[in-house]
């Protein structure tokens, strides 16, 4: 199931670029790009957010200690490192919409369609590490503490 998740989604994102590369210049072409580009920083950026989110939950775990207050710096460095990232990949994606050779754009999309796959892959890895790092931090939380703190 996670498979053909993967593929649509990457499908979508790669054909929507394809489309307005093929597209003669116009309003729809720039819809297709902008629709594209949100959806692709929104998964590479949200992918290394939860790996960050991520690492830190399992931190706490690990030393028994369940804590609310983070560093803000940690999650601007992956958010900014996630947006670097995205805009390599984007870079990538418009390069045949500029360069029209035709290995240029097989290339170009080949690429593009590996990374977004391993892209949106870790994104649901990511997603379904979290629920259960927030299960097993649940666990850790004594009974008496929910109504400590609501009295």
């Amino acid at each position: 199931m996670q498979l053909i998740i993967r593929l649509g989604i990457t499908l979508v994102i790669i054909t929507l670029f394809f489309t307005a590369n093929h597209l003669e210049t116009g309003i729809i072409s720039n819809f297709f790009r902008i629709i594209a580009t949100v959806g692709l920083f929104q998964i590479i950026v949200s992918n290394v957010l939860w790996k960050t989110y991520n690492a830190r939950m399992q931190e706490m775990i690990n030393q028994g200690v369940i804590v609310d207050d983070y560093d803000t710096r940690l999650f601007i460095n992956a958010a900014v490192k996630g947006g670097f990232i995205a805009f390599g990949i984007l870079i990538v994606l418009y390069l045949p919409n500029y360069i029209a050779v035709g290995w240029v754009w097989i290339i170009s999309y080949l690429a593009a369609f590996i990374v977004v796959q391993r892209s949106v892959k870790g994104y649901l890895h990511q997603r379904k590490t979290s629920m259960h790092l927030r299960s097993e931090a649940q666990m850790m939380v004594p009974a008496d503490y929910t109504r400590a703190t609501t009295e």
